[in-house]
């Protein structure tokens, strides 16, 4: 798990030398994906090509060398085990845009998944020293920063792959009720025992004996002979296209 004591214990171990305060920013953020298991397999330049998360060159541990060469920008790349499995990684691209004072960290994995973004406030989190080793001097808030990173990237990742895969899951196991029991019952239920809200065994009786909504007038009973409209009164927890009833 991510922590500032964590992240400033990476700072220490591999002592990176910051041109500016983006370079500051730009190292937390990479320093919090390697605390959270990701193993870095490049950076600088062969992580900006096009294709960076698919590229035979980004398969192998890397160092950090050339992770601050271009000015105003920062990429690594990542790998980390799915749990569960020996040979599958999840991999993830890891921008690092400088836009004014500010940096946006915009994360891209392979599984085509929506983005994850944070945009960082420099100015809030970094520190002048005069001594260029004394990292806790060039840093401030930095439990702020990391929780943010957090929240808003490390969380996201850890939990949208299982989130997909129990959605997934979920669809192929449920059937459209459409199409569930259609053949064998047109009611859409085996164990239905109305039709359209009249109990079956009215509705195989005699026309005497039928509800009078269910009994076209006949000529001769007072009544001029209509059209044959027949009027029925549809159940709609198990609606099938309308079953007249005709006994003329």
């Amino acid at each position: 798990m991510a922590t500032p004591h964590a992240v400033m214990g990476v700072i220490r171990s591999v002592m990176p030398g910051f041109r500016n305060n983006y370079d500051k920013v730009a190292f937390v953020v990479h320093a919090s994906f390697v605390i959270s298991g990701f193993i870095l397999t490049a950076t600088g330049r062969p992580a900006f090509v096009h294709d960076a998360l698919s590229s035979p060159t980004t398969k192998s541990l890397v160092g950090i060398e050339g992770w601050n060469e271009f000015d105003q920008e920062y990429a690594f790349v990542y790998k980390k085990p799915v749990k569960g499995s020996k040979t599958k990684v999840r991999k993830a691209l890891v921008k690092c845009l400088v836009m004014n004072d500010k940096i946006l960290v915009v994360v891209i994995t392979e599984d085509g998944n929506e983005p994850a973004h944070l945009q960082i406030e420099v100015g809030n989190y970094t520190d002048e020293s005069k001594e260029e080793r004394d990292y806790d001097a060039q840093f401030k808030n930095l439990k702020k920063l990391v929780n943010d990173l957090k929240s808003e990237i490390l969380f996201k990742l850890k939990h949208v792959s299982s989130a997909t895969k129990s959605k997934s899951a979920k669809t192929n196991e449920e059937e459209p009720r459409d199409h569930v029991g259609m053949l064998d019952d047109p009611l859409g239920s085996t164990n239905d025992t109305t039709m359209f809200g009249v109990p079956l065994m009215l509705a195989q009786l005699a026309p005497s004996h039928l509800p009078p909504y269910l009994i076209q007038p006949q000529a001769g009973q007072g009544v001029a002979p209509l059209p044959y409209v027949p009027l029925v009164h549809p159940d709609y927890n198990t609606y099938w296209p309308p079953m007249y009833l005709d006994y003329y």
